[in-house]
C-alpha cells in the first residue's frame, strides 16, 4: 500500500510538476516577506524603547520643563495684556516674545543650551515618521507634549533665521540659515494625532472599584 502511494505520489508530481515549482517559490516568497516583517518590527521596538529612554533622561527631562514653564510665562503674559483671545494679536504677541528671547540669550548661556538640547531632539523624530521607521502612535505617545513645545520652539527658530539673516547677508539662496525644517512635518502630524487618539490620553479614567472582575470585597458586604 505504501508503495502504491509513493508511486502515485510521485506520478503525480511528474504531472504537475510547474504547479509544484511554483507553489514552492510562492512558500518561499512567503516566508521571505514574513522575515522581513519580523526583522523590521523588532528594529521598530528597538528603536522606540532608544526613544523612550533617551525622553526619560533627567537632563532632557530638566531641559524640556525648561522650553514648557517658557510656554506657561508667554501664555500668562499674553492673558495680562489681553492678547490671548485673538489669533492675530497672539501670533504678533508670540513672535515678538520670541524675538525678545532670541535677542536675550545667546549662544553660550544655559537657556540657550536647553532649548537648544530639546529642538536637536524633536528635529530626529520628523524624518523617523516621514520614513516610515516609527508611527505616530510610538513617536507622540512617548512625546504627547510636542504641540505645547513646537509652539515655543518654532517662533524662537524663525526669529534666530532672521536674525543671522540680518546679521550675515546671503549672496545666493542656498546662502542662508536653515531652521529646524523637520518642525514643519511634525506640526501637522501632531495635531492629525491628537484629534484622532491624543485627545483620549489628556484624561486617566479613575479605577472602577465596584467593577465584578476585580473580585474586591468592599467593607461591610
Amino acid at each position: 500500500m505504501n508503495i502504491q502511494w509513493v508511486s502515485h505520489v510521485t506520478t503525480w508530481i511528474f504531472h504537475n510538476g510547474t504547479f509544484v515549482t511554483a507553489l514552492i517559490a510562492l512558500l518561499a516568497v512567503f516566508m521571505a516577506y514574513w522575515q522581513a516583517r519580523q526583522i523590521a518590527k523588532t528594529l521598530r521596538a528597538e528603536t522606540y524603547l532608544k526613544l523612550a529612554d533617551e525622553w526619560r533622561r533627567d537632563s532632557l527631562h530638566h531641559q524640556v520643563n525648561v522650553v514648557l514653564d517658557l510656554w506657561e510665562t508667554w501664555k500668562a503674559d499674553a492673558s495680562k495684556e489681553g492678547k490671548g483671545s485673538d489669533a492675530t494679536e497672539w501670533s504678533k504677541f508670540i513672535e515678538q516674545r520670541a524675538k525678545d528671547w532670541v535677542d536675550a540669550h545667546g549662544n553660550e548661556s544655559l537657556k540657550w543650551e536647553d532649548r537648544r538640547a530639546v529642538s536637536q531632539f524633536l528635529s530626529k523624530l520628523g524624518p523617523m515618521i516621514t520614513n516610515g521607521y516609527l508611527k505616530c502612535n510610538d513617536v507622540f505617545g512617548v512625546v504627547p507634549e510636542m504641540g505645547r513645545l513646537l509652539a515655543v520652539l518654532v517662533p524662537i527658530e524663525i526669529a534666530i533665521q532672521e536674525k543671522h539673516r540680518k546679521s550675515s547677508p546671503s549672496v545666493a539662496d542656498w546662502d542662508s540659515p536653515f531652521p529646524k525644517w523637520e518642525f514643519q512635518e511634525l506640526w501637522p502630524k501632531y495635531f492629525e494625532w491628537f484629534s484622532r487618539a491624543g485627545k483620549t490620553c489628556l484624561k486617566l479614567q479613575r479605577i472602577n472599584w465596584a467593577d465584578p472582575r476585580l473580585g474586591v470585597k468592599l467593607p461591610g458586604e
